[in-house]
């Protein structure tokens, strides 16, 4: 995904979006004319530990020139304008964004935003829903996107990555009907007729917990140690 910022006004508000690119694993930041040129102090020092964005950042003398290689420009706005564009929501642009690596959003001034002239070159507009107070800070807005776009296209596979697989009914079942007999060997289910209704109350607790097949098995050794005779 592209973040193009458009003539920014404030180093530290660059490097404040090079931060939060950084936060979401965006990387690709384009800068359209700068007010207070470039390279730019201000913006190294606000950027912190996204310092290798800003030193990265492209820099171009016109938005025609940022926009060579993207495929889908989309421009962001937190009003929506007279303009033959059609204005979606974030959520809407989650769903349709095909490639986000030829994608590219575009951010506008901080005291006027982006001209008519600028959005032209969007296919769309996204708007960004606020109560009756609408101005966001340049930043602000980038980290919106930002968080949105990490939520939506990166985190679940992450999740997926990163977690054991689910454990199946077949590994559940076995360590319930193994945890029952041990219950039963310590007389637990003091009550004949209640002990259906106790089990189907455990079934649901693990159920519940959604677990893992690591977490399963973990449970069984739990289980298997504190029923252990020596």
């Amino acid at each position: 995904m592209i973040i193009i910022l458009v003539e920014p006004q404030l180093g530290e508000n660059i490097g404040a979006v090079a931060r939060v690119m950084k936060n979401f694993a965006l990387s690709d930041l384009r800068i359209i004319k700068p007010r207070d040129g470039w390279p730019n102090k201000k913006a190294n020092i606000m950027a912190v530990g996204a310092v290798d964005i800003i030193e990265a950042a492209k820099i171009y003398d016109d938005l025609p020139a940022a926009l060579e290689d993207v495929e889908k420009l989309y421009a962001m706005s937190a009003r929506v304008r007279a303009l033959n564009k059609k204005f979606i929501n974030l959520h809407n642009f989650y769903k349709e964004c095909e490639n986000p690596a030829k994608t590219a959003i575009m951010f506008g001034r901080e005291n006027n935003g982006l001209s008519n002239e600028e959005i032209s070159y969007a296919q769309k507009v996204i708007t960004i829903n606020t109560s009756n107070f609408s101005s966001l800070n340049l930043a602000q807005a980038v980290g919106i996107f930002c968080h949105g776009y990490y939520e939506k296209l990166y985190q679940t596979d992450k999740i997926v990555k990163n977690n054991d697989a689910n454990a199946t009914y077949a590994e559940l079942n076995n360590f319930l009907q193994h945890l029952e007999a041990e219950l039963d060997k310590k007389q637990f289910f003091r009550v004949e007729e209640q002990k259906p209704s106790m089990l189907n109350n455990m079934r649901s607790i693990f159920n519940k917990a959604n677990l893992s097949s690591q977490e399963v098995r973990t449970l069984r050794g739990m289980n298997e140690s504190l029923t252990k005779t020596d």
